[in-house]
């Protein structure tokens, strides 16, 4: 694309190279910019940041899978993900968490709320 973009060879439009290599005009722009501010460099990988707002450290990690292989709550057969969240908040375990991460930790974990008593024990 930047070679199809240089002035020198037979510049083609922004339309032209949008159209061509299947991107948006808006990202031919970007493109074109970033390789005029930083050259070669911008094809370098870049390194990754580590993750700092991890919410869960390893030890909430398990008192949450101690709280999924517990008994449910009265009335219920099974946990649901977002009790397990609101058992972690209430006595300011964490500050806030999520259905959704609680969901990640039991799938890490090859778990679910509330699994059969074999599946407990294998924890």
């Amino acid at each position: 694309m930047l070679l199809a973009s240089d002035e020198t060879v037979d510049r083609q439009s922004q339309t032209y190279l949008a159209t061509t290599y299947h991107l948006s005009t808006r990202s031919v722009e970007r493109i074109r910019k970033d390789y005029s501010e930083q050259g070669m460099a911008l094809f370098q990988p870049k390194p990754r940041q580590p993750r700092s707002d991890k919410k869960l450290t390893g030890e909430l990690e398990a008192h949450l899978i101690a709280i999924a292989c517990s008994e449910p709550p009265m009335g219920e057969s099974r946990w649901k993900l977002q009790a397990i969240a609101d058992r972690l908040v209430e006595p300011q375990v964490v500050e806030s968490l999520s259905h959704t991460s609680v969901a990640t930790v039991l799938k890490k974990m090859n778990s679910s709320p509330g699994g059969s008593k074999a599946g407990r024990a294998a924890l």
